[in-house]
């Protein structure tokens, strides 16, 4: 089951605001139902992230079209990888991919975030970066799944990452993981969460 992303600003275009690529505009999704993140939010989240950036290997999951990985690319991440199950989405994400020529540094994983285990992740490189925004309405629904599935991201994670969670203001969610950083915009609020003590899954 598909969860539309629908508590993102809608916006006419999405962009990259800053690196490589400032400037370059991304394929918005596909309705006004899947919403990216605004502007003024991804600056203030990449400032606080900047100097994790340089070299780091990033995993943007929930991505939707990929504004937040490609940001991350534009910005010196090396590489990332792209969760995404549906299709509509991710057609449009390869196609964002494609317009910035990052194929080389980009793999995108179309399967169900919340059926993946620690033996599907262990096949990759550990992300000092992983953005985890899932939908509203699937964190309401099914927030033990979602909290599994942090959880699976979390331990895959280099020994000093970190795992930026947004989730709806005021709800009760959070993975058992401890908060390095918190904030708030509007409806929305942003953890940073560090991994948990064992970070030792080959």
């Amino acid at each position: 089951m598909h969860f539309v992303h629908e508590h993102r600003t809608v916006t006419t275009f999405v962009r990259i605001i800053a690196g490589e690529f400032r400037g370059r505009r991304l394929l918005p999704p596909a309705d006004l139902a899947t919403r990216p993140i605004t502007d003024r939010v991804k600056q203030s989240l990449f400032d606080i992230l900047s100097q994790r950036l340089p070299g780091a290997t990033v995993f943007d999951v929930f991505a939707g079209t990929g504004s937040l990985g490609l940001e991350a690319l534009s910005r010196g991440a090396s590489q990332c990888v792209f969760f995404e199950l549906h299709r509509p989405a991710a057609v449009r994400l390869r196609k964002n991919i494609e317009a910035l020529g990052l194929g080389d540094r980009c793999r995108i994983v179309t399967r169900d975030v919340l059926a993946l285990g620690d033996a599907d992740l262990q096949p990759l490189a550990r992300p000092a970066l992983v953005f985890f925004d899932p939908p509203y309405p699937l964190v309401r629904d099914r927030p033990a799944e979602v909290a599994r599935a942090a959880m699976v991201f979390a331990r895959r994670m280099s020994a000093d990452g970190r795992l930026m969670l947004r989730v709806e203001k005021g709800g009760a969610f959070a993975p058992d993981l401890p908060v390095t950083d918190g904030r708030a915009w509007g409806s929305m609020r942003v953890l940073f969460l560090a991994p948990p003590a064992r970070t030792d899954i080959d």
